[in-house]
């Protein structure tokens, strides 16, 4: 099967995988950007699939289709734990700071 063949043959199933991904996110982003993220993944899967290898294409797709979207969320959004820390650092707030009840910031978090 030729790369473009492969791609048209998938193209649904990459989109389904940007769909479910989209909502597990709470569609927090937008979902163009997203689907387009999937079929990238789903073309270099198409480019690189070995067919002499015993992977059939569907599980070496979701994978690449899975990572091409988590890496343009990555891209987009930027490290998670790195952002909190940011704002945090900004906000001049210390994760030994104290909340009402005298817990600190640090111990809930973790609890």
């Amino acid at each position: 099967m030729s790369v473009s063949e492969l791609f048209e043959d998938y193209r649904d199933f990459a989109l389904r995988c940007a769909n479910r991904e989209w909502a597990r996110r709470n569609r927090r982003h937008l979902r163009p950007e997203i689907e387009q993220a999937a079929l990238i993944g789903l073309w270099n899967a198409a480019q690189r699939w070995d067919s002499t290898r015993s992977v059939p294409f569907r599980a070496y797709a979701h994978l690449r289709v899975k990572g091409a979207i988590l890496d343009w969320l990555r891209d987009e959004m930027g490290h998670p734990a790195r952002n909190k820390q940011l704002y945090r650092e900004r906000q001049g707030i210390s994760l030994e700071t104290r909340d009402t009840q005298g817990e600190r910031l640090k111990d809930r978090i973790q609890g």
